[in-house]
């Protein structure tokens, strides 16, 4: 059995794939979804571990037989080409021209059968993905007709724009099998020991007669060539029509839709839900845990509870880090003699554009400088990410939970645990800018907690620091004119957007007198002061701008 690895890559920084990207993003018009997850910037990004991956299928899964690496004739310059396992594949070699080009992965996968060459068992990684011990093909196959994969039942959540993807797979499902006929046929495939505590999610759509969607491990995906075929075979304008969209639509379908054919068809073992925590359990720097969802402060405040490490980091499950961003960070603090360390970021937004926040200035600050420019927003910012701190502070600071913009209630207090600052200018972090993320999706009363989160920082810090009392009415006002934004276009609440634009005037003559005050808040304050809905309108040319899409009002 000739087993081959496919692999998907897209180098999402490639200057002419933006463009291209853009142009066909204009043409969709006004209404286009670019700015929503489905199509967000970070659906491109390049996580920086292809090289990894190919390295360790070469040293841990040796019996691939071909790795097929598919992109849109985008080529790592590092790839030794010359190697006889590894295959080129371009879009326009396997997909029909009509569908081309293509910014969404969901042609590219529904479409693997056409490959030329590629073996009748396969296994899609993404680029994201990596083996850290040795596997052997039947953790993937079973025999040429059986793969291993988890036949989990779970309820499609619906909080997220890609449940309409995972809805349409399910439908599709239920137009040919049903959830009963699976346990019948196989109930110790279903309700099976190797799923462990994941076992609660099956037993719990008992209720549904219908199949309710299935649980989607993040796991390299073992498939039959001969599953897609016989899916379009009968569904061939379903996978057509999405196959012909350019861009991710709510109305596609995706390569999981085969995943579920081939469980629902019977031709599985079960596989442990565990298989990629295994490693984990040989490699004991790598440990996973799960909870129930109390919100990212109570996600870090466990994570900081089982730590072992003498050093701490936060990164942000939307954003992605440089591989040396952990070395770069305790680099600079070593080089410092410091007690923790900052690195600048990338800003990356939906329309390609990336703005790289550089810091400028000593590599090795205090406490009172750190603060300073932090309530300046002179390039330290509030944010948890981009930090190395020793975990020992958290034994008196923690995550306040149930609360938004939370990383304003805690990074000052790190800073004034600190002695001394190490901050490096070099750009390892890369933040993802989304416009449906909770911080900044429809505003609602929760957002005032930025007023709120603020006022006890610039509270506390003034008790340590008296001198740095102008900095923190200018942070004040940061928080006013952002909670200013956040209601922009929002009828309700006049009541509270009059008071805060009062309490923005208020501020206006020591801000403008203040030369350290970023020129952007004077020129709010003035607009404001002169007309709200005339800075309401500039506030959104500047956004457009900013974020590089185009104005339309």
């Amino acid at each position: 059995m000739k087993i081959d690895i496919v692999i998907p890559w897209v180098d999402g920084a490639d200057p002419t794939l933006q463009r291209e990207r853009q142009l066909f993003q204009e043409k969709k018009g006004k209404g286009f979804a670019s700015r929503t997850q489905l199509n967000g910037q970070y659906r491109y990004r390049d996580s920086g571990l292809l090289k990894y991956l190919f390295r360790s299928i070469d040293h841990f899964a040796p019996w691939v037989n071909k790795i097929f690496l598919v992109t849109n004739d985008q080529w790592p310059e590092w790839l030794d080409y010359s190697n006889d396992k590894l295959v080129k594949i371009r879009h326009k070699d396997y997909i029909p021209e009509k569908w081309l080009p293509t910014f969404s992965s969901n042609p590219i996968l529904l479409n693997l059968h056409r490959i030329s060459g590629l073996s009748d068992q396969f296994i899609l990684f993404n680029d994201d993905m990596l083996i850290n011990k040795p596997v052997k093909p039947e953790d993937f196959f079973v025999n040429p007709d059986i793969v291993r994969d988890l036949a989990i039942y779970s309820v499609i959540p619906a909080d997220d724009p890609f449940s309409h993807l995972l809805l349409n797979n399910t439908m599709m499902i239920n137009k040919y099998f049903s959830k009963t006929s699976l346990i019948k046929q196989a109930p110790f495939k279903v309700f099976n020991f190797k799923y462990g505590k994941a076992l609660v999610r099956s037993f719990l759509t008992l209720p549904w007669h219908a199949i309710p969607g299935f649980f989607n491990p993040h796991t390299p995906q073992p498939y039959l060539k001969k599953t897609f075929e016989k899916v379009w075979s009968l569904e061939g304008e379903k996978l057509s029509e999405t196959s012909a969209h350019r861009f991710r639509d709510p109305s596609d379908l995706t390569d999981w839709v085969f995943r579920y054919w081939q469980i629902q068809s019977n031709e599985f073992q079960p596989r442990s839900k565990h298989f990629c925590q295994m490693n984990a359990e040989k490699d004991t720097r790598i440990r996973v845990f799960s909870k129930e969802n109390g919100g990212l402060s109570d996600a870090r405040n466990f994570g900081i509870s089982v730590a072992r490490g003498t050093w701490v980091s936060f990164v942000d499950s939307d954003d992605y880090v440089d591989t040396d961003y952990i070395e770069y960070l305790y680099t600079i603090l070593i080089n410092n003699n410091a007690t923790m360390a900052i690195c600048s970021h990338r800003t990356v937004y939906s329309s390609g554009k990336i703005q790289v926040n550089s810091y400028k200035g000593s590599p090795s600050i205090d406490s009172h400088t750190a603060i300073e420019r932090m309530l300046y927003d002179d390039q330290i910012d509030t944010s948890a990410w981009a930090k190395l701190y020793p975990i020992q502070f958290f034994k008196n600071i923690s995550f306040p939970k149930g609360r938004l913009f939370e990383d304003i209630a805690t990074t000052y207090k790190t800073f004034l645990a600190a002695n001394t600052i190490a901050v490096g200018s070099d750009a390892k972090y890369n933040y993802l800018f989304r416009d449906d993320s909770i911080v900044n999706k429809t505003f609602s009363l929760k957002k005032l907690d930025l007023i709120f989160m603020t006022r006890l920082m610039t509270e506390e810090v003034e008790k340590v620091y008296p001198d740095l009392h102008q900095p923190c009415k200018r942070r004040m006002l940061y928080a006013y004119i952002s909670t200013l934004n956040q209601m922009n276009g929002v009828t309700d609440h006049q009541n509270i957007r009059s008071q805060i634009i009062a309490n923005v005037k208020e501020l206006r003559k020591p801000i403008l007198s203040d030369h350290k005050a970023p020129a952007r808040d004077k020129a709010a304050i003035m607009l404001i002061w002169v007309s709200y809905p005339l800075y309401a309108k500039v506030w959104r040319w500047y956004l457009k701008i900013k974020k590089g899409e185009e104005i339309r009002d």
